[in-house]
């Protein structure tokens, strides 16, 4: 079997460079090196039968990642759309609007 390096995780994915001083995370970068990014965005679209797992994927390999760098702060926003030919009836509506106003969505309705 391979062995894994000091950042590899099982599943392929990769955990970034170690920081010399503590052997964990990426080590902040030199005064005098030179502009790096300062934001990253992505989209992707999940299949609604397995999101919750391609949600975990990304909160380890993404969100995780881009936290541990120093000062960062990240975001996470929650697209949800729906669409049935046949429309959605009063009661899947009522539980939809209702959720989300618990789950304190700051957006969303049904239209025609």
């Amino acid at each position: 079997a391979a062995e894994l390096g000091a950042t590899d995780t099982p599943d392929g994915l990769t955990g970034g460079p170690a920081s010399p001083e503590t052997g964990t995370g990426p080590a902040a970068p030199e005064p005098d090196a030179p502009s790096l990014p300062t934001r990253y965005w992505g989209r992707v679209t999940l299949d609604s039968l397995r999101w919750t797992r391609a949600a975990a994927d990304i909160a380890d390999a993404i969100v995780d990642q881009l936290a541990r760098a120093h000062g960062a702060e990240v975001e996470v926003t929650i697209e949800v759309e729906g669409t049935s030919p046949s429309g959605f009836d009063d009661a899947v509506q009522r539980t939809v609007t209702e959720n989300a106003a618990t789950l304190k969505f700051t957006s969303g309705d049904f239209e025609a």
